[in-house]
């Protein structure tokens, strides 16, 4: 496999902002059938800062319409990557990421959605989730790129968790 030069800090705060993803599971989990993206969708969201207005009397309240979630895409788009050992792989990026200010944030949200396979012993042994549920991601200058990693676990029925 070739290796790829690294890019120097210097080039490296020149970035813009980015949000990437990587979704893992083992393969005795399952899969979806067709492409392995078919069965996430990715859905993306901002929390807008919050704009606070003078209400009068030494008193200040958050401006209507401001410190609200926004979608910014129902379905980043995926790509499949290189299985690594015994896992399944796809990654993701958000286009269009700004730095965030005050108290905006970033929610990254996959579902697992179209036909995974449904063996007997899938649904006897329990059900796929994904973990953690979402990021909540603040882009700033000196954190402006980040990547958000879930895997697929498999949940008993009856509590605990099965890689």
């Amino acid at each position: 496999m070739a290796s790829h030069p690294r890019l120097p800090l210097e080039d490296v705060v020149k970035l813009p902002p980015m949000l990437f993803g990587a979704i893992r599971w083992s393969r005795n989990i399952g899969r979806p059938a067709g492409n392995l993206c078919s069965g996430f969708q990715i859905r993306v969201e901002e929390r807008t800062p919050s704009e606070f207005v003078d209400l009068g009397g030494g008193h200040y309240g958050k401006a209507p319409g401001t410190g609200i979630w926004r979608l910014v895409t129902a379905s980043a788009p995926c790509s499949v990557a290189p299985n690594e050992g015994a896992d399944f792989v796809v990654t993701f990026s958000v286009p269009d990421v700004h730095l965030t200010v005050l108290d905006g944030v970033y929610r990254i949200t996959p579902e697992l959605v179209g036909n995974w396979d449904r063996s007997l012993f899938t649904r006897i042994s329990g059900f796929r989730q994904l973990d953690p549920l979402a990021w909540y991601v603040t882009l700033t200058p000196d954190r402006h790129i980040f990547t958000a990693d879930f895997r697929v676990v498999r949940r008993s029925w009856f509590g605990g968790i099965f890689r």
